[in-house]
């Protein structure tokens, strides 16, 4: 949201069904070489061999810095596209908004409105220790 807080405004604002993934719940997911692992077998996919190569730049990257600890992009592809009987996804819908301009301390930061009628989804907890086969079962599995 810091980033650009007036996009990340717009979307909120939009009629887009929207799941927000909070630092935390990232954070839960970063374990890279668990995955970098689960990818390594004989039949691996081209897929497989691309995320792998992938995922071994982003723990190098994860290595040097902290600020890197963290893998929301994968996280947000399973929370999205997996069954959720393994993952166990826990949703509460909250009335939120982007504060968008003017004070560079708030600057894209996130509040509840109690005045807005449409919620977003925001992931509170979920089975971070499937995520890692999960992932890579997709990847692995040729159909």
């Amino acid at each position: 949201m810091f980033l650009d807080p007036l996009a990340a405004k717009t979307i909120f604002e939009s009629s887009l069904d929207i799941t927000l993934i909070p630092l935390p719940m990232q954070r839960k997911v970063t374990v890279i070489p668990k995955i970098i692992n689960r990818l390594q077998t004989k039949n691996m996919t081209p897929k497989a061999i691309f995320t792998q190569r992938l995922l071994m730049r982003l723990y190098r990257l994860q290595q040097k810095s902290h600020l890197y600890r963290h893998v929301g992009e994968i996280l947000g592809e399973l929370v999205v596209a997996s069954d959720p009987n393994i993952l166990k996804p826990t949703f509460e819908i909250e009335h939120l908004m982007v504060y968008p301009q003017g004070n560079i301390s708030k600057d894209g930061e996130i509040i509840v409105d109690t005045n807005k009628t449409k919620g977003i989804k925001v992931l509170k907890d979920f089975n971070h220790v499937s995520c890692y086969d999960i992932f890579a079962s997709n990847l692995i599995e040729r159909k």
